[in-house]
Order: structure tokens, then C-alpha cells, then sequence
């Protein structure tokens, strides 16, 4: 189990920048509200129908989620039908093939393309129309304009807390990583020292173990029996 010092600092630091990134989609809320309420303002005739769409549409969040997920979900679904039209080998582990979905079928340099494409798309999507209608040349009014402006400068901080976010998590991710590969190798260590001195333990305490034996432990019953005669003899 991983001490709760080691991960005070990196979970600390990406607990903030998640909470300062969920708090921007509250701030583009509130741009977005403030482009719709002038556009009420300018337009009574109108009114009603810009009131209908502020309760209707999604909350920034919801639309950011749902269109990363459909743009992500399009980018995947045309790659595997062109392998599969093209007879590209889709080669899976044999454990994973069993339990496998169709986002394993796709290599991870693809699913990591797809998800930054769908994430820039996400965030392009905020832009309001009219911003695109004074790229056109068509006439908008300045004031909805600086507004609209306002709506692209929260989604811009967004885009760059989210970036943040994300690579708080990888570096988490990292360190947790090591700190397990650490504990691992620890452990292995350890297993293999008990390991070591349990055969150890067992060898020493093996009868005779460890004492050399007198060359003389060696010889036969006979030959011992000869030994003793042979000084007898000898006198004789």
C-alpha cells in the first residue's frame, strides 16, 4: 500500500486544476447567457423565441461532452469501416480478443488522433454565429459581437486548463506508476531473501551438515580391520 505522503502533492496539485478546469464551463455558461440576453434585449420581437432556446439548450458542459463523444465516436467508426473494407489485419491478443469492443480493434496512435480532433472540434463548436457572420462581412451588432468575443476568450481558458488537467493526470498517473513498480520490485526482493534464508535454514540443519569428515569416515569395516592388524604383524 503506497504511504499517503508520496501522493499528497501530485493528487493535491491535479485535484486543483481538475476543479479549475469544471469551473470554466460554469464561466462559458455565463458568457453564453450574456450574448443571449443582449440578443433578447435588441429584439423583443424575438424574444420569446431566445428565451425558449436558453431553456432548451444544454449547459456548456453537456454540449461540450456531447459533441467530443459524437466527432470522436465518427473519426473511429470511419477508420475501422476503411480497415475493414480494405482488408486490414486486426490483430488482438488472445485474452483480449475474447472480451473484445470495437475500440480495441483500433490501434491507440488512432484513438489518441481521434481524441484530440474530437476535443478541438468540442471547443470550436462554442463558437457563437455571429462571429462567424462578421467574418463573412455580413453587419452585427458591435455589442453582441464583443460578447460573442467573450464567449471565445472563456473557451480558449478552458481549452488551456483542460490541457493542464490532463497532463496533471498523466503525471500522476506516472508517479503512482513508478511507486508501484517500486513497491513490486520491493516485494520480490523480500520474497526472495525468505526464500534464501529458508534454504538456508534447511541446509544447516541437516545432520552432519557443514562438518568435514575425517578421511578415516571414509574407509570400510574391512579396511579398518586391516589397518589395526597391520602393526600386530609387523611386531611379530
Amino acid at each position: 500500500m503506497l504511504s499517503g505522503e508520496l501522493l499528497v502533492l501530485p493528487t493535491t496539485y491535479a485535484g486543483s486544476a481538475r476543479n479549475d478546469y469544471l469551473q470554466s464551463f460554469v464561466a462559458l455558461d455565463h458568457a453564453q447567457q450574456n450574448v443571449r440576453g443582449i440578443e433578447s434585449q435588441l429584439s423583443e420581437a424575438r424574444s420569446l423565441e431566445f428565451e425558449k432556446a436558453a431553456q432548451q439548450a444544454p449547459s456548456a458542459r453537456d454540449r461540450y461532452t456531447i459533441v467530443k463523444n459524437t466527432v470522436e465516436q465518427s473519426i473511429l467508426g470511419d477508420h475501422l469501416q476503411h480497415s475493414l473494407s480494405s482488408n486490414e489485419p486486426l490483430s488482438l491478443g488472445q485474452e483480449t480478443s475474447q472480451t473484445a469492443i470495437t475500440r480495441d480493434l483500433i490501434p491507440v496512435d488512432v484513438k489518441l488522433t481521434a481524441d484530440a480532433s474530437a476535443r478541438d472540434q468540442a471547443w470550436k463548436s462554442f463558437e457563437p454565429q455571429e462571429i462567424r457572420d462578421a467574418t463573412a462581412g455580413n453587419q452585427v451588432d458591435g455589442r453582441i459581437l464583443n460578447l460573442a468575443y467573450g464567449v471565445m476568450d472563456q473557451v480558449d481558458s478552458a481549452q488551456r486548463l483542460e490541457l493542464g488537467v490532463r497532463q496533471s493526470e498523466t503525471q500522476l498517473n506516472a508517479f503512482v506508476d513508478e511507486k508501484l513498480a517500486e513497491r513490486e520490485t520491493a516485494i520480490r526482493d523480500e520474497r526472495a531473501t525468505t526464500a534464501y534464508e529458508s534454504s538456508f535454514r534447511q541446509l544447516i540443519s541437516e545432520p552432519n551438515h557443514g562438518q568435514e569428515r575425517d578421511p578415516i569416515d571414509s574407509l570400510q569395516t574391512e579396511e579398518l580391520q586391516l589397518l589395526h592388524s597391520k602393526p600386530t604383524s609387523l611386531i611379530s
